[in-house]
């Protein structure tokens, strides 16, 4: 859909919009973080940033160095299971050390179907830069399901790998934007 559609360009930050974030965090695998600014009614994809075993105070420094004023950081529903070696605090009580207070968004928790199912709505509304978001939108393009060789057909869940880590992020990220949408749409018919 991206290729076809020309939504892989040349998508420049622009400095006076914010900058939200999706984020899979990875305790095995890897941290995948896609950077979206809403312009209009688009949504521009203007980086993506992915490590391994790294802390969150490693991330910190990452998103900080970028220079980019951030909006939310929207983040999976298990940031709230909590750590042992850290003080008892779960991981988002962490987050919300380092990142602030009312700036991080725990992603709802809904069936996987229903959140590609938001991620493939929210596709057409989005523009991802050309360098910037490469590995992520390599990432999404090849994000599959479970190939049954028993049945000879793919099964309903998705095949988790290198690429499923960008994709789960992405998927954080359309069902918060694509709530928020909803939500803004409500206010403004209730507005006098």
């Amino acid at each position: 859909f991206l290729r076809l559609n020309h939504r892989i360009t040349q998508v420049p930050h622009q400095k006076d919009a914010l900058v939200s974030t999706g984020w899979d965090l990875g305790v095995n695998d890897e941290t995948a973080i896609w950077f979206c600014q809403r312009i209009g009614r688009e949504y521009h994809l203007i980086d993506y940033y992915a490590n391994k075993d790294k802390g969150l105070d490693y991330y910190y420094g990452i998103l900080m160095k970028k220079g980019y004023r951030y909006d939310k950081h929207i983040l999976p529903h298990d940031i709230s299971v909590r750590e042992i070696g850290n003080m008892g605090l779960s991981r988002f009580e962490s987050f919300e050390r380092l990142f602030g207070r009312g700036n991080a968004v725990i992603c709802p928790r809904i069936p996987l179907a229903d959140g590609i199912n938001a991620a493939r709505k929210f596709l057409p509304q989005t523009w991802f830069d050309l360098e910037a978001t490469e590995e992520g939108v390599d990432s999404l393009d090849s994000y599959t399901k479970v190939w049954n060789n028993k049945l000879g057909t793919f099964q309903d869940t998705p095949l988790h790998n290198y690429h499923s880590n960008a994709a789960d992020a992405f998927r954080y990220l359309a069902i918060y934007m694509t709530m928020y949408e909803q939500i803004q749409t409500r206010q403004q018919a209730r507005a006098p």
